[in-house]
């Protein structure tokens, strides 16, 4: 469970309004025991502070937390393996791209760097 803000009006750790939690909670799907937002394309599963706040809400129960929030770390943790070993098996045509695109997004001299990878790119 995350630590309550109490800065926010609603004393919730999203910040929104009971009714606005109850509204958002009708667009989830619970798949055996995983709570998913219904209507995106990709099947994400909610923040974890939307997760909290249902729970306090009893529109989930605890295993239902858990179970969801460490899905979405497996779920994480495969999309990232997954997207490290694309990038180390890209050609080097993808590279010579990547690097025209970054040097038009950032210029020339810039250094970048992958946010999930840590590799760093001296354009």
């Amino acid at each position: 469970m995350l630590n309550r803000q109490t800065w926010n009006n609603h004393n919730t750790f999203t910040g929104y309004s009971a009714g606005y939690l109850f509204e958002k909670f009708g667009a989830t799907d619970n798949r055996n025991g995983v709570i998913y937002w219904s209507t995106s394309a990709t099947a994400n599963i909610p923040n974890e502070d939307m997760l909290n706040d249902w729970f306090e809400l009893d529109l989930i129960t605890e295993r239902e937390l858990n179970t969801t929030i460490a899905t979405k770390v497996v779920e994480k943790d495969v999309f990232l393996s997954a997207y490290i070993e694309a990038r180390k098996n890209r050609s080097a045509e993808q590279r010579r791209e990547e690097m025209f695109e970054m040097r038009a997004a950032f210029g020339p001299g810039e250094r970048v760097v992958d946010a999930l990878t840590g590799e760093i790119f001296d354009l």
